[in-house]
């Protein structure tokens, strides 16, 4: 009870130095369950650490310990916390098959709870494979079962994974919606700083996609003067960063992104690499540091590259799509032929690396799919001697227009004015578009 507490509080060394203690003053082989649900709890611990190779290693002692026994709780809620970190690790495949078999004990010993956070894992797993109605689907039943358990903490992380999934799809109002509550849940379980800055983060995303800047800073900064610890702070550092970017604010933003990933450093883990290293790219690439954007992009890549998550992959590579078409675009102003051939020649790499990606399925993914639009027509202008550049802008609007994020297409609109002037369009067209 001690170690919850410490959980609770956000004091995570503590909680697993506790579980540590409990575990060193018992005998494993002849209360493995007991075992088990201690060791699943310092996995548990370990996640928010953020530690999630440390987490990986609890959760699979857990499980180990608890088939020694028939199918039991311990069993299901260690296979579940399993599963989270396979997902964690975007791993969704294995994650999927984990939590199927945690979700299947969890209905065989009729423990509800347990069930909820196994359909949430699911649900995640799959939207971020680009099944997304099908995830959406097992979100909703989760948030239904944690609800009638009155399981705050599970019915927190369900809130923020229907917003993240919604938000993935295009359904950005609606996950604003469903984040709505998770600061008072969470401050009702006062666990404010614990479980906010993570669930309440997709809906401060869909604020600023859908334009509503002023309430999302001020959401940004509640959560960020609650002192979360590392891990959690990461996540509205990353909004932040990405909100004082389209706000001009550049060194503030690169401030912002950089301590979430200090703040993360122990758990690269894919959802937040990909978004920080894309993010920062896109910070570097708006200062002319286009050799620090690149490296950032390959880092990127390269944690992101076991990740079954074509959206983590597509992100990376449109961001360095972009720096590599500012690095022409600069280079071509000073006459610089061999820099605008090495941004072209990289550029080519990425694109070739995201149609990949795209090609093993974006399925519902709408804010991937326009990620995507949007680096074919970078791409485009970088082939100066094809045709399509506008038609590929057009595209990209279209896309953004449908998802009614203004700022993605306004920028769209003004790389189209520029495709127009340039390939002698009536100068009225590109105005219009101005």
């Amino acid at each position: 009870r001690a170690a919850e507490t410490a959980h609770l509080a956000g004091d995570y060394a503590r909680g697993i130095a506790l579980i540590g203690e409990a575990l060193a003053d018992m005998d494993a082989d002849a209360e493995p369950l007991r075992a088990s649900s201690l060791l699943g709890f310092l996995g548990y611990c370990r996640i928010a650490g953020p530690d999630s190779e440390g987490a990986a290693q609890a959760y699979a002692a857990a499980v180990d310990a608890a088939r020694a026994e028939p199918v039991s709780p311990e069993l299901a809620r260690a296979l579940t916390g399993m599963s989270l970190v396979q997902s964690g690790q975007g791993h969704y495949q294995e994650a999927i098959a984990t939590a199927e078999e945690g979700r299947r004990a969890a209905v065989q010993v009729a423990v509800p709870a347990t069930e909820a956070r196994a359909l949430t894992v699911l649900g995640w797993s799959l939207c971020s494979l680009g099944r997304v109605a099908e995830g959406l689907a097992h979100l909703e039943r989760a948030q239904r079962l944690a609800s009638a358990e009155d399981d705050i903490p599970t019915l927190l992380w369900t809130r923020g994974q229907l917003a993240a999934g919604l938000l993935a799809s295009g359904q950005a109002a609606a996950a604003i919606d469903a984040a709505a509550d998770v600061l008072d849940l969470s401050r009702s379980l006062g666990a404010e700083a614990a479980y906010g800055p993570y669930s309440a983060t997709p809906g401060i995303e869909a604020m600023i996609l859908l334009g509503n800047w002023a309430t999302a800073q001020q959401l940004i900064g509640q959560l960020l003067d609650l002192e979360p610890p590392g891990g959690a702070a990461a996540f509205p550092r990353m909004a932040s960063g990405l909100l004082r970017l389209w706000q001009g604010e550049v060194a503030p933003a690169r401030a912002d992104l950089a301590q979430a990933l200090k703040d993360s450093e122990h758990a690269m883990v894919p959802e937040v690499v990909s978004v920080a290293h894309a993010r920062l790219a896109r910070v570097a690439a708006a200062e002319q540091r286009f050799n620090e954007a690149r490296e950032l992009v390959r880092t990127g890549l390269s944690v992101c590259a076991r990740s079954g998550c074509a959206a983590h992959l597509i992100r990376l590579a449109a961001a360095g799509v972009h720096a590599e078409a500012e690095r022409a675009r600069a280079a071509t102003a000073r006459h610089r032929g061999k820099e605008v051939e090495s941004a072209v020649g990289t550029a080519s790499e990425l694109i070739s690396r995201a149609r990949i990606a795209a090609q093993a399925g974006i399925g519902e993914l709408l804010v991937t799919t326009a990620e995507m639009a949007t680096a074919e027509a970078d791409w485009a202008w970088l082939r100066s001697s094809e045709p399509d550049e506008v038609a590929r802008w057009r595209d990209a609007i279209s896309r953004w227009d449908a998802l009614c994020f203004p700022y993605p297409a306004a920028h769209a609109r003004w790389r189209l004015s520029h495709a127009l002037l340039s390939r002698t369009g009536p100068p009225a067209e590109a105005s219009q578009e101005l």
